[in-house]
């Protein structure tokens, strides 16, 4: 890491970037100085914001570290070189993990879907704040985007602590275009929400899952990224209108 090029906001912790890189290595997943100014512009804007807006609680911000070291495990899934494509961050709150995403693979155009209006507030702020970041917040619910113009646009999705298995696979496996995949963040304890989802996925049009696991330095919960990749067109009825998702999950009777 060559300090001169990397820009330290006064609001990170002493030992913050050498933590982050050596983390990020441990997750076979490299920080250039560039990302780095831009994860430290990032997090220093979530440390001082978020809990204060609402954007998250106090003890999430608290452990900021850790969310934004599961964000940089998904990019293990995500190869560093290839054509540009089109990602969505569904339910992305306060950018976690679709900023960091975006900061570390810059090739993905990354869409920000949330419904809630101070959060696609705070990531417009973002989008200003950090240089060169190609991001662009969409204040929607997911039930509308699967049914409107972005359905089946997105060559990658991602969804973290968005909803069990199965309710996360009837929202956002519509944005995915064929070919393209889902990525899930999970823990270990969501092994049997996952197997419960066999049957939306492959009504939806998805591939079977397939589990890849990663732990984090000092813990020892076992974490998963769950990718479906698409295979067919989801059927036009799904995703079915808002909020029945959640209250009726699509199981195998």
């Amino acid at each position: 890491m060559d300090s001169r090029a990397f820009v330290m906001p006064e609001e990170a912790p002493a030992g913050w970037a050498a933590m982050l890189v050596h983390a990020a290595a441990n997750l076979s997943v490299d920080i250039t100085d560039d990302a780095l100014t831009k994860l430290a512009t990032y997090a220093s804007l979530l440390r001082r914001r978020a809990s204060y807006e609402g954007l998250m609680s106090e003890r999430a911000v608290n452990e900021l570290d850790r969310h934004l070291l599961d964000s940089i495990a998904i990019c293990r899934a995500v190869p560093v070189d290839g054509p540009s494509l089109r990602a969505v961050d569904v339910g992305s709150g306060a950018g976690l993990p679709g900023v960091v995403i975006a900061i570390l693979r810059p090739r993905l155009s990354f869409t920000l879907l949330d419904a809630g209006q101070r959060r696609i507030r705070f990531l417009h702020d973002v989008a200003a704040d950090v240089a060169g970041l190609t991001i662009e917040p969409v204040q929607m619910r997911a039930e509308i985007a699967g049914q409107g113009a972005l359905r089946e646009t997105f060559d990658l999705a991602v969804a973290r602590a968005l909803a069990p298995m199965p309710t996360l696979v009837e929202l956002v496996l519509p944005l995915v275009s064929v070919g393209g995949e889902l990525l899930a963040h999970k823990t270990r304890r969501a092994k049997g929400e996952i197997a419960s989802a066999a049957y939306v996925i492959e009504v939806c049009g998805g591939s079977p899952a397939q589990i890849n696991p990663y732990s984090l330095p000092d813990l020892d919960v076992e974490r998963l990224i769950v990718t479906v990749r698409k295979r067919s067109s989801t059927p036009a009825i799904y995703p079915r209108r808002d909020g029945v998702p959640k209250r009726r999950p699509l199981l195998c009777s």
